[in-house]
């Protein structure tokens, strides 16, 4: 790729290996498209068009399993060392370049008191870093490209050295594997055939891409995989465009691999939720869904729609207009295959070994421990987190509680009173007995002790769930609509800000917004009909703009209209003379500052990301409050953070949840409640319901900002005296309650 004659060209083949590897570790950290640029004609005296060739080359999306410093060492020896006549292979040269050493040996060479950042324990599975001195640990030493399982070990740390912290180093660790227990003979036969297709596919695969002399490589063999999903022949198509696919095409720069759904809005990864298309396209559908993007262009998402009648269903359904509503109602991240929990469980197990004795970090499968639950009764625990009341029997019959975060410190429990000895006991017997079912092996497994049961209710009952709080300031700075500024007249009806957009697709409310006034009345008088007809606003707004569109007069053709828009503070954007031609609306809210005023109330003052990351100090954080003369500040809150506060008497510790300054109040929900929290409150058949609560609601109830430690310690300072009722002087307090 790199040595392509619009890029280093024959020049590529005379660079030392050293020099090679440093083209491509700036091509994979450097995310300054301009920056490398210049790097690229300063360091390698590259042609500008040539650089941009090179920086935008699309490089295999995996890397090796071997750490550099590993391969540094490997590499003379695969390229010099022979056994009886052949090359050595991997295996046979590993305990020459590492004496001792074996290939498939992962025990950690250093034991720490501490788990370090995981890079450093697991440099083997870790992207490049830049290895500068002097850049933040995770820049320097890289990451891993998975951010789900960058995110979980970096938890895990956070955890276990916690817990090394209070009790020291731990003697042995089990790690949940999610992974099924040993397959019957007919599960494996099934499992196999599967997997020896897969693999002629993959050989048919690859004996056509060295046919055209392409590379064999991960990325072109998913184009092919994925183009042979795509239909047959002509019909092998850009879903976006229709444009054909042929094989030369295919493995061009022209196509690319894009995600139906987005993948920074998914994570899904898999070959499902992927295409090949041309890479125009991909550039121009950006981070939406192909409804979201052309469904407005009747005839282009028509022609789309075309395309993608060949598509296998697992795939033709993400073209819909409720796709992401599905993804989000099937689970969504959680509920996809469990490949990124194998694959964290696994990489955790290796992790850990670097603070326990290797030989006592094991695994548990899932599946055993499900079973023990549902024999020892702790699925019927968390039967009903929200009604308060006495337990069941035992013997009743319960799904695990998903909607309730302690159900993995239940597991937890469960896990630690698995002992090897279990684990192969009812793994070797699931495998015989399918016919007569798991959970019948369980019947000869007694409890823990006397009482484990009823010990583990009171238990779970007393943990607090730590949240991770959304205290950085990355994000949404704006939305992506770009807006104009109004005429003084226009200013006048309170209207500032104008913006194009599909007739279409248009609301009600923007029906009435729309800034010419003839086109208004037209629109309106054509709705109102469709209407009376019995169409719903949807079918009528169609109707409207085909018919507009079609018809002779001022608005043939007419597709985009402007519609007018209230904004209490717009981002405004000045040209070069200093005149405003574009307007933005801020992103998300980083945090609401909470202040007393001189009454005693409680008031709200919030602050958009856009303004955090303006106004932050030196070292990233968002600026302390200000507040004004006769005002206290009383504390700051983010998504994420911990409230403790007295709800139906009793203390409790809550999660702030969503900030809502427009309505001047907060959404909370108690630290243990999971699952999607929205539509459970809107489900009548589930008891869990928001707190909402304004901000001198949080004084009546006596809220204070609360930390919780990884070990769910909470930290409760307690509410600040001097905000007391009785510590107001009764003529604020007059005052206040006159107002």
């Amino acid at each position: 790729m790199l040595a392509d004659k619009k890029r280093f060209g024959l020049r590529w083949a005379r660079l030392t290996l050293a020099e090679q590897d440093e083209v491509v570790e700036r091509l994979l950290s450097e995310t300054d498209e301009g920056a490398l640029i210049d790097w690229l004609v300063a360091r390698w005296d590259l042609e500008p068009d040539a650089a941009a060739r090179v920086a935008d080359a699309p490089l295999p999306d995996f890397h090796l399993r071997v750490g550099r410093k590993a391969l540094a060492a490997l590499l003379p020896v695969l390229e010099t060392e022979s056994r009886d006549g052949r090359p050595i292979r991997y295996d046979e040269a590993v305990p020459v370049a590492f004496p001792g050493a074996h290939h498939s040996d992962r025990r950690p060479g250093e034991r720490f008191d501490r788990l370090p950042y995981y890079a450093k324990a697991l440099e083997r599975h870790v992207a490049f870093g830049t290895g500068e001195p002097d850049d933040p640990e995770e820049k320097r030493l890289g990451r891993l490209t998975n951010p789900t399982v960058h995110i979980g070990l970096n938890q895990v740390r956070t955890v276990v050295n916690a817990l090394i912290e209070r009790y020291g180093p731990p003697y042995e660790i089990v790690v949940e594997l999610a992974r099924p227990l040993k397959q019957s003979q007919e599960a494996r036969r099934r499992n196999e055939k599967e997997q020896a297709e897969n693999q002629r596919k993959n050989e048919e695969r690859k004996a056509l891409l060295r046919s055209v002399n392409a590379p064999v490589n991960g990325r072109n063999l998913m184009k092919l995989r994925l183009w042979e999903e795509q239909g047959t022949g002509v019909n092998r198509r850009c879903p976006y465009t229709g444009e054909t696919i042929g094989l030369e095409l295919l493995l061009s720069d022209k196509v690319d691999i894009d995600h139906i759904l987005p993948f920074s809005r998914t994570l899904d990864d898999s070959a499902a939720n992927k295409v090949v298309c041309l890479t125009a396209a991909n550039r121009d559908k950006r981070n939406l869904t192909p409804y979201e993007r052309w469904h407005g262009d009747e005839v282009r998402w028509s022609r789309i729609l075309g395309c993608v009648e060949d598509l296998p269903p697992n795939k033709r359904w993400r073209f819909s207009e409720g796709a992401m509503n599905r993804w989000d109602e099937e689970g969504g991240f959680l509920a996809r295959q469990i490949t990124d929990t194998q694959y964290l469980a696994r990489l955790a197990r290796e992790y850990l070994r670097h603070v326990c004795n290797p030989d006592r970090v094991r695994v548990s499968p899932g599946r055993l421990t499900a079973l023990l639950r549902r024999r020892w009764g702790i699925d019927s625990i968390l039967r009903d987190h929200n009604r308060e009341g006495g337990d069941v029997p035992v013997d009743a019959t319960f799904a695990k509680n998903r909607d309730n975060h302690l159900h993995h410190a239940l597991d937890a429990a469960v896990i630690g009173c698995i002992d090897q000895g279990m684990v192969q006991k009812v793994a070797q017997a699931a495998s015989r007995a399918e016919d007569l079912g798991l959970d019948r092996l369980m019947d000869d497994i007694d409890d823990p002790w006397d009482g484990f049961r009823d010990e583990l209710a009171v238990r779970v009952r007393g943990v607090t769930v730590s949240h991770k709080p959304e205290h950085g300031t990355g994000g949404r700075l704006h939305e992506d609509t770009a807006y104009g500024p109004t005429t003084e007249a226009e200013r006048a009806k309170g209207f500032n800000l104008v913006y194009r957009k599909p007739l279409d697709g248009l609301t009600e409310g923007e029906v009435k917004a729309i800034r010419a006034p003839e086109l208004r009345k037209k629109v309106q008088e054509r709705l109102d009909g469709c209407r009376a007809a019995g169409m719903d606003h949807k079918q009528a707004m169609l109707r409207v703009a085909a018919e507009l569109s079609s018809h002779e007069g001022p608005w043939k053709g007419i597709r985009h209209v402007r519609i007018l828009k209230k904004e209490a503070s717009p981002i405004w954007l000045p040209d070069a003379d200093g005149r405003i031609y574009k307007g933005l609306i801020a992103g998300d809210i980083h945090h609401v500052d909470i202040i007393a005023r001189d009454d005693g109330r409680w008031i709200g003052r919030a602050v958009t990301l856009f303004d955090a990351r303006r106004t932050a100090l030196p070292d990233g954080r968002a600026a302390p409050c200000a507040p004004g003369e006769s005002e206290r500040f009383v504390m700051r809150l983010h998504k994420g953070d911990a409230v403790a506060l007295t709800q139906d008497g009793r203390r409790r510790v809550m999660k702030v949840h969503i900030l809502e300054p427009s309505q001047n109040r907060l959404r909370l929900a108690e630290h243990q409640e999971a699952g999607s929290l929205q539509k459970r409150h809107d489900d009548n058949d589930d008891l869990f319901r928001w707190l909402i609560v304004t901000y001198d609601g949080l004084r009546e109830r006596g809220a204070r900002r609360v930390t919780v430690s990884p070990m769910g310690e909470v930290n409760d300072p307690g509410f600040p005296r001097w905000a007391t009722r009785d510590a107001i002087s009764p003529r604020r307090r007059n005052k206040a309650d006159a107002s």
